[in-house]
């Protein structure tokens, strides 16, 4: 009797197994079509795809192997299809196209274990209310009054790099980024720039890492990502106790500004404030909460590395770094404080800066999911499938740029700019779901990089951005600490 209920459940459920496999893949049958002609050379597996024979690979790894066998490329990773595309005209049609606006799965179903919920990767019918709402507190005239305040920061990092034994600049310039943003935009004195906030990002750059080295395993199936976080147990749950820490910091953040509105209205409105005005319908108390939070960790991290790439750059490129120092003395002089009226005369300074976001942009892949059929010219992308756009492969692909590893900021001289098809660089991505704090992150860049030049000769060994061994999973970094040393000057 219990063999034949045993036989019988069986049964059933290879009857289950078989009727859905039929429905997946007749429900997928114009992916596979357009799979078959942009497919990756690994071998495919049932149920994993090709990402087995990728298992042990970080996301650069990843890349590096697509690049060789050469793009558009397409894979499977799990039930889900990936394609790669190559040519700037095509990612232009696919970032603006109405119907390639939500995120794609790779990143974004990850992203959220680290960046609690903001309009990074919410879907397109949350995303579009938010993100019009959110761009009042990005105007110039608000963006403006900022800059004292990036100055201020920026005189207490050159404290810090005065005395750089055994520190990661990663972290360093993290702390300044994130100290600039909780006083810009959430009204609150809060300096990251201590022992105890170092070792808080430390910590947290440690936790991203661990989900970074194994993206390709998460996606293909939750038991990898078990079996890597299990490996590392200890460092994880650091990391995980480090992220909670700082969600709760900001959350508390949130709670104080709202005391203090309740006490006295602000005359100016932070973006934080706006944040807490808004319809109830659009923000809950608890998106409120997220929106900020995600906001915070997502600025202090792009920031924060653009500006640890840029001061190594110079460190390798003395020539440029005598250009940029000739520039501000000229401009700005030795001693009063960088003002926003200075900020349009630094034009050598926002080359390099574009060079570096080049070679290093803020996110090395972006992601998007086709919501329908989406026609690009030479072809058309079925509903249903993850574009995976590698910004990082696109600012060093030879068909755009001459010498791509060389850095030359002169690339951005206007007459340069006007020879190459305009997205071909894209470290903002670009289209309507571009990066809403993309004219926040230029300035403080330049602020903070005019004032350690102003003060420090930089040096360093790497003799060129090959020797630097990088890893990624929402931002970019090296593996180890970066080579940069600072003389007072």
């Amino acid at each position: 009797m219990i063999w034949t209920k045993i036989i019988l459940g069986t049964g059933i459920i290879l009857i289950i197994i078989f009727f859905w496999t039929v429905w997946s893949l007749y429900s997928k049958r114009e992916i596979l079509k357009f799979a078959e002609k942009y497919k990756s050379s690994d071998k495919f597996y049932p149920i994993f795809g090709n990402s087995l024979t990728l298992i042990n690979n970080d996301c650069f790894q990843f890349a590096n192997q697509v690049k060789k066998r050469g793009s558009p490329i397409g894979c499977w990773l799990g039930p889900n299809y990936y394609y790669m595309p190559d040519d700037s005209e095509e990612i232009r049609l696919i970032l603006t196209h109405p119907d390639c606006l939500e995120k794609a799965e790779l990143f974004y179903n990850l992203s959220k274990l680290i960046i609690p919920a903001n309009i990074l990767y919410l879907p397109v019918k949350q995303w579009k209310p938010k993100r019009k709402f959110l761009s009042k507190s990005f105007n110039q005239v608000t963006l403006n009054s900022f800059v004292p305040i990036f100055y201020k920061n920026s005189k207490t990092l050159i404290e810090t790099l005065k005395d750089m034994e055994n520190r990661d600049l990663f972290v360093v310039c993290v702390a300044y980024a994130l100290s600039s943003f909780l006083e810009t935009m959430g009204n609150k004195e809060y300096n990251f720039q201590t022992e105890q906030g170092f070792k808080l990002l430390e910590e947290l750059d440690l936790f991203q890492e661990i989900f970074g080295h194994n993206v390709v395993k998460a996606i293909s199936g939750y038991p990898f990502l078990l079996i890597c976080i299990w490996k590392n147990f200890m460092k994880f749950l650091q990391g995980a106790k480090s992220a909670m820490f700082f969600t709760s910091s900001m959350h508390k953040v949130v709670s104080e500004r709202k005391k203090q509105i309740n006490e006295n209205s602000p005359v100016q409105k932070s973006f934080l404030d706006s944040v807490i005005h808004a319809d109830k319908n659009l923000y809950s108390k608890s998106d409120i909460n997220d929106e900020f939070a995600g906001f915070a960790f997502a600025a202090a991290d792009t920031t924060g590395n653009a500006l640890a790439f840029l001061l190594t750059l110079l460190g390798m490129n003395l020539d440029i770094q005598d250009k940029v120092y000739e520039e501000i003395l000229w401009e700005v002089g030795l001693d009063r404080p960088i003002e926003v009226q200075d900020l349009p005369k630094l034009k050598y300074l926002e080359r390099v800066i574009f060079e570096t976001l080049r070679l290093f942009p803020i996110a090395p892949a972006i992601g998007r999911y086709t919501t329908n059929d989406v026609n690009c010219g030479t072809k058309t992308f079925p509903k249903g499938i993850n574009i995976v756009i590698s910004i990082f492969t696109l600012h060093r692909n030879k068909r755009y740029w001459i010498d791509p590893l060389k850095f030359n900021p002169d690339r951005f001289l206007p007459e340069e700019v006007a020879k190459r098809p305009p997205n071909c660089y894209i470290p903002f991505s670009a289209g309507t779901r571009n990066c809403i704090g993309k004219t926040y992150g230029l300035m403080s860049l330049k602020v903070v990089a005019a004032s350690v030049v102003r003060n420090f000769k930089i040096t360093s060994k790497y003799k060129s951005v090959e020797e630097m061994d990088l890893r990624s999973f929402l931002t970019m970094r090296t593996k180890h600490n970066l080579d940069c040393q600072f003389t007072p000057r």
